[in-house]
């Protein structure tokens, strides 16, 4: 793999991080920071281990990771669904319920649909 790919996966990281920095991100890993730091540096990929360790910390696949495409179901929008659910959790029982109801009315795509539409991140 060549420095291209290993700059895409170094973005495809920082976008599934959202705001929390490749330090906090590292130290909850228990990896060291300055390794992860030198690999994005020289546009290097980490270790087998540490990318497998960074797909379940950013809930997504390794394949994912490492091309950007998703073999299965890809988990959408993680960090988006986060701070939805993040700021759901502060508000008053009477607009959860409108809420509820707005949700009721989407409707819901097959996956078909979904594949054949270009997702937005």
């Amino acid at each position: 793999m060549n420095e291209f790919e290993a700059d895409k996966f170094w973005e495809r990281v920082d976008f599934l991080r959202n705001k929390k920095t490749l330090k906090a991100l590292t130290k909850e890993l228990c990896i060291e920071y300055e390794t992860i730091r030198v690999q994005r540096t020289r546009h290097r990929f980490p270790k087998p281990e540490y990318i497998y360790l960074f797909s379940k910390a950013l809930n997504t696949s390794i394949e994912y990771l490492l091309t950007g495409e998703h073999n299965q179901e890809p988990k959408l929008y993680p960090a988006r669904i986060k701070k939805i659910a993040d700021k759901l959790c502060q508000i008053s029982e009477i607009h959860l319920l409108s809420i509820e109801n707005l949700i009721e009315t989407i409707p819901i795509e097959t996956k078909e649909e979904t594949h054949s539409k270009v997702q937005i991140s």
